[in-house]
């Protein structure tokens, strides 16, 4: 029996194999040593690149694995995601990995102090994800292993740091802005190390935005807690108050466009929003109506074995006011904890081979637009059709490269429509789940996506475009060459 064994295992080993490969930096071409890498499946094997950027993994067991990088200075290309399949032959892999980026700077008073424990906030630009971090005892901050792009920049002051009298500090853009809007955008190429960002920070004059937080039966509300945000994306809080014994609020803030968002926690958790825009003089009799969430039934039909949903999204700044719901096994959607509000509706995990024709609310199409959604209104309706268009293509050379179809109307122009997809072996690219219409298509060497939310920055591309219009049950073919994405 242990000989029966032995044998087992000599068979096991003679049919592992080896795994070999090299890592370059997809901007200077030169080897990336000292990396350590993994191969993560039924077991984990990892070594760690040589001078030449060389590294090779033997004996290992047949079967599919994850590969992996160990490393804060660069990030795994698409192509190194895919599953890497070990069978009867050696297999041989060569990654170009992207070099993360840096930025370096300081933050100081309007009188040139360094502003220690300064907030620094760096969004992803137009919108995306909030990296937030404090300055050190000179005003100087570090923010490292960002990936490529285009980001926002902006500071505040440290906690607790009195304004002049009649003022109040605001939030400064680099290098001098009170609006995101008028910001400079920080681009970031691959392997950018950028110093040099200064922020002095600006005190500008107060006004009194005054009002009453109100609970569903119009009387006034204690002890609410009143949020203040910028009306615009990924804005956090700038004051966050309670509500007096009357119900009462006072925030001292500086010109904008603002959200005000309020919660009452109770047996039920009471919330509510407004917008308003504070210009040249003080705001009275505000009222804050607060609101029980309801839920709210969603109609669609799909009767595939896809589970689809539907994402809330509370639109300008209001914070916890996002809901969301997949479908129950009988095929129901129903999302809970919504309160009265204007949302964005965006279907979740869509069918394959469907597009989405319509999300109704009574008789208006809400899809790409904002829907006002309150108690005892209309259930929404999705309309799922089967026949959902494609586009493919094949371009010469451009295996890695990436393909970009945005539509061409800016109204439903967000990342629900906007498609990328990275060109495989051949040149080939397929996309598919459109909806009948007109496109742009793009190739790049590399593609921020972001910034095709920016219509701007898309107007700019179009003499780059190929256009096409597809209908249901069509595939579109479109003729590309890949060009270098645009610094």
């Amino acid at each position: 029996m242990a000989r029966v064994a032995a044998l087992l295992l000599l068979a096991v080993a003679l049919r592992a194999q080896s795994v070999d490969g090299t890592l370059t930096d997809s901007v200077t071409h030169t080897p990336v040593s000292g990396i350590p890498v993994s191969l993560v499946g039924a077991a984990t094997y990892t070594t760690i690149t040589d001078n030449a950027g060389a590294f090779h993994l033997a004996n290992l067991q047949p079967g599919r694995y994850s590969f992996a990088i160990t490393t804060n200075d660069y990030r795994m290309p698409p192509e190194a995601r895919r599953p890497v399949e070990v069978g009867e032959s050696d297999v041989k892999l060569s990654f170009a990995l992207q070099p993360l980026c840096r930025i370096t700077g300081r933050v100081v008073f309007p009188d040139g102090r360094p502003a220690t424990e300064a907030s620094i906030t760096l969004d992803s630009h137009p919108a995306g994800t909030t990296l937030i971090l404090g300055t050190d005892a000179r005003g100087n901050f570090a923010i490292e292993a960002l990936d490529p792009g285009k980001y926002v920049l902006h500071a505040g002051p440290p906690r607790g740091e009195p304004s002049q009298p009649g003022e109040v500090w605001a939030p400064t853009y680099f290098p001098n802005a009170l609006e995101r809007s008028a910001a400079e955008p920080v681009r970031l190429r691959p392997g950018a190390s950028l110093s040099g960002y200064e922020i002095r920070l600006r005190s500008v004059p107060a006004f009194h935005v005054r009002g009453t937080v109100r609970d569903e039966n119009g009387k006034p509300a204690p002890r609410a807690t009143v949020m203040l945000a910028r009306d615009e994306p990924n804005a956090g809080a700038e004051q966050i108050v309670e509500s007096d014994a009357a119900g009462a609020f006072d925030l001292l803030v500086y010109r904008g466009d603002w959200t005000l968002a309020a919660a009452l926690k109770g047996e039920v958790e009471l919330k509510g929003a407004i917008s308003t825009t504070v210009a040249r003089h003080d705001l009275d009799r505000i009222d804050i109506r607060l609101a029980r969430p309801f839920t709210l039934p969603v109609l669609h039909n799909h009767s595939g074995p896809e589970r689809t949903g539907v994402l809330l999204h509370h639109e300008g700044s209001a914070y916890e006011m996002a809901a969301a719901s997949m479908a129950r096994s009988d095929g129901t959607i129903l999302v809970q904890n919504v309160y009265p509000g204007s949302y964005s509706v965006q279907p979740l995990n869509r069918p394959s081979g469907y597009y989405v024709a319509s999300i109704m609310v009574g008789n208006r199409d809400v899809y790409g637009k904002t829907a006002e959604l309150y108690d005892g209104a209309t259930p929404l309706r999705i309309r799922f059709e089967s026949g959902a268009p494609r586009v493919a293509g094949v371009i010469e050379k451009g295996e890695g490269a990436s393909v970009v179809i945005v539509p061409q109307d800016e109204l439903v122009r967000n990342q629900e429509f906007v498609r990328t997809v990275t060109l495989g072996p051949g040149g080939r690219f397929e996309a598919g789940g459109l909806r009948p219409g007109d496109y742009w298509a793009f190739a790049f060497d590399r593609v921020e996506t972001r910034d095709f939310l920016d219509p701007l920055f898309v107007r700019g591309l179009i003499p780059r475009a190929v256009s096409f219009h597809v209908e249901k049950g069509e595939t579109a073919s479109v003729d590309l060459k890949v060009t270098k994405w645009p610094e």
